[in-house]
């Protein structure tokens, strides 16, 4: 096969120079884990309330939704301003923009699981069935937090990134 169809993540810059190849991997990739993490929260956010749901109960929920739509509109404009980059600039996104995808990435997964663990511990007894949607939504986002695209162990390299300390960080 000729070395110009290979491609890798690592050792060969990119075989094309358009805007999609500018913007950071590891940070498109994150972004797309988090958007799991937005998807299973949404959904538990759709099957938490009963019937008649009791005040105190709307109001967890109505917190929770706000949680997960900030966070969601967090990595949206996150996600904007490297593609933005990408479009204008010809050169690869700054270590701060890295960051800022991987900050973002992580931000989302770890806020939609604290939002999904607290809609289960609403479900109450009956969430603890197996066979029931906050059970299989609060395993779904636990499952998703394993993934090393939003682990916490991300922050520090991404908080150096967006201050500037230090040399252009490998895991970003």
């Amino acid at each position: 096969m000729p070395t110009h169809h290979l491609a890798s993540v690592f050792g060969r810059p990119p075989w094309s120079d358009a805007p999609l190849y500018r913007v950071p991997l590891f940070g498109a990739l994150a972004c797309g884990v988090a958007a799991c993490a937005l998807g299973i929260a949404h959904h538990a956010l759709e099957i938490a309330l009963g019937r008649e749901p009791a005040p105190a109960q709307l109001a967890i929920w109505a917190r929770a939704w706000a949680r997960v739509d900030a966070s969601r509109a967090y990595l949206h404009a996150t996600m904007i301003r490297a593609t933005q980059h990408a479009v204008v600039s010809t050169l690869p996104a700054d270590a701060a923009t890295r960051g800022e995808l991987r900050l973002a990435a992580v931000h989302v997964a770890h806020e939609c699981a604290d939002v999904v663990r607290e809609l289960f511990r609403l479900g109450g007894g009956a969430a603890i069935r197996a066979g029931h949607p906050l059970n299989a939504a609060l395993r779904d986002i636990e499952t998703v937090l394993t993934h090393r695209m939003v682990a916490e162990r991300v922050l520090p390299t991404a908080a150096r990134a967006l201050l500037g300390l230090g040399n252009r960080p490998a895991d970003l």
